[in-house]
């Protein structure tokens, strides 16, 4: 290889070398102003940097504006990211926490079905699909989602005490009883299993 191909070589790798240093050092600065709580010093890292195509940009100020409380902000940028990547569950997770801050409860479901389609066991949102339709009163469909995971994490905490409740709530005592032992079972402090026990 010749010395003048090299030369040029790097002449043409250096300006993308130097875009990818001014990068990584933005982030670098980011997280350590996020880690000082200092939200508004982490977007403006990124914002020296920003560009429309890129998902990880547009996927940290998501988070960093849902820090700083800005939820329609932290809204529109992982929708951003969304529209890079559309089957990221990241950042589908990601745009659950604006969306639950400003209580669109319907448009929070509609994320957590996406979700379901890429992934339908996912851990996360079939935890929290349950407990949406437990507090909704809709037991029956809140039990689906629970039961529909258990199975992979039998001696999982969250899950046994969601289904506990919602056993309870269906008057299935036995089954409710079950869960809940397990639950107690994983951690014997429950204080919120232990009052649940009791009442039976």
């Amino acid at each position: 290889m010749s010395r003048t191909f090299i030369t040029i070589a790097l002449l043409f790798s250096f300006p993308i070398l130097f875009g990818q240093n001014l990068v990584s050092e933005a982030f670098s600065q980011s997280y350590h102003s996020e880690y000082n709580k200092e939200y508004s010093n982490a977007i403006s890292e990124i914002d020296q940097i920003y560009s429309t195509d890129s998902y990880e940009i547009n996927l940290r100020l998501g988070w960093l504006y849902y820090l700083n409380g800005d939820y329609v902000k932290s809204n529109n940028y992982y929708k951003n990211a969304i529209k890079i990547q559309p089957k990221s569950i990241e950042a589908k997770l990601g745009l659950a926490y604006p969306v639950s801050a400003l209580e669109s409860w319907d448009d929070l479901i509609n994320i957590y079905n996406d979700i379901l389609k890429i992934d339908p066991f996912n851990y996360t949102v079939n935890l929290r699909m349950a407990t949406i339709y437990y507090y909704r009163k809709d037991f029956q469909k809140a039990e689906t989602y629970g039961e529909k995971i258990s199975s992979l994490y039998p001696f999982d905490y969250s899950y046994n005490l969601i289904l506990g409740k919602i056993n309870l709530s269906l008057g299935n005592i036995i089954h409710a009883k079950e869960h809940l032992n397990i639950a107690l079972l994983y951690d014997p402090t429950a204080t919120e299993v232990l009052d649940l026990l009791k009442a039976l």
